[in-house]
């Protein structure tokens, strides 16, 4: 494992300014999730790492040493891709083994690294088999060996679960995270899935527009991102506008949900422009008549959708903001929870996730 830092890298793609002074350190060991929309170039950033793009301007280096310049095959990175490009004429074994053999290891002790990688990815019986007799998960696990088998200094993965269905999906972040941490290997994951990047991950890189724009663990970009921008993508959120009526260190927010909302947070002046935030798992749902205290908003309910185990329901409030909650499907019915109820809706300030407007 080593350290890996991108320092003020900048990237020209065909006329598009791609990469911005973009700049970021993952730490030996660490796992780091590129986070953003379609273009905003996590995947440029995985390229530029892997070799297969080089910075116009800017460094890459790993250990201290820089590699902008070193070929792709000279780098010592494993790369996990999303097809996962496995030879269908070779066995695992061979697959996995690949790697080795293009470095000149040694047969005896290429078959004892190829036999230890796949006991890792549980995948240990498997070794004669051919990718088309694999299911998806195994075959993703075949990828994962045949770049971890290297041992790379660092470990780059495309949207590495991106081909496998929910239930599988799942299954294979706990087995991917479990692993990561037990070699130690220095990650970035690219992906676009934002459960994903909050479970993998030490620390999450969102990007926009080819700049970085927020860096921070998972639990604090969640529950306290800096700018609307970043609140907005990372998870389902209701987004309400605002004006600060008082400064200190609870704040009173004229809201357009029709009712002032209390908010702990200093240094904001009044009569500022704010962004206000919750998610939708933070919102209490009750009764009409329920005293809810402070932060409550009367809201009718509009559409009810079961998913096992939440269920979301969409409410509107008299000035007609639409909110989305998210709760128990047995808390439905203990506050009389139907289409056109009328209900209470409690938004803790604890909670509410406040910026200043853009």
């Amino acid at each position: 494992m080593a350290r890996l830092e991108l320092d003020r890298v900048n990237v020209w793609l065909g006329g598009n300014h791609v990469l911005q002074d973009l700049s970021l350190t993952v730490e030996e060991g660490e796992c780091i999730a590129l986070l953003g929309p379609s273009g905003c170039g996590k995947t440029t950033t995985l390229r530029t790492v892997a070799g297969f793009i080089q910075p116009d301007t800017g460094d890459v280096r790993v250990g201290g040493a820089s590699i902008a310049r070193v070929a792709p095959n000279k780098r010592n990175v494993g790369i996990v891709f999303q097809d996962y490009a496995l030879f269908p004429h070779m066995t695992v074994a061979e697959n996995v083994a690949y790697g080795l053999e293009m470095r000149g290891v040694a047969k005896a002790e290429r078959e004892g690294r190829v036999a230890e990688a796949l006991d890792l990815v549980r995948l240990g019986d498997f070794g004669r088999r051919y990718p088309q007799q694999l299911s998806g998960g195994q075959k993703q696990r075949v990828a994962l060996a045949r770049a971890i088998v290297i041992r790379p200094d660092i470990l780059l993965l495309d949207e590495p679960l991106g081909a496998l269905d929910r239930k599988l999906r799942d299954a294979m972040q706990v087995e991917l995270k479990q692993l990561q941490r037990s070699l130690g290997i220095t990650t970035i994951i690219v992906t676009h899935d934002q459960e994903e990047a909050l479970s993998l991950s030490d620390r999450i890189a969102v990007m926009f527009d080819g700049r970085l724009h927020a860096l921070d663990a998972p639990d604090r970009l969640y529950e306290a991102p800096d700018s609307a921008r970043v609140m907005d993508f990372l998870g389902a959120v209701n987004t309400l506008s605002g004006t600060a009526e008082a400064a200190g260190d609870s704040v009173a927010i004229a809201c357009d949900c029709g009712t002032r909302l209390s908010a702990h947070i200093e240094g904001l002046r009044p009569g500022r422009a704010v962004t206000l935030g919750i998610r939708p798992e933070h919102i209490a749902l009750l009764p009409a008549d329920a005293d809810a205290g402070e932060n409550a908003v009367d809201a009718q309910v509009e559409e009810i959708v079961y998913k096992g185990a939440f269920a979301d329901v969409i409410a509107l409030s008299g000035t007609g903001r639409r909110f989305h909650v998210r709760t128990e499907p047995a808390r439905l019915a203990d506050a009389g929870v139907a289409r056109g109820a009328p209900v209470r809706l409690h938004l803790p300030s604890r909670h509410l996730i406040l910026v200043e407007a853009s």
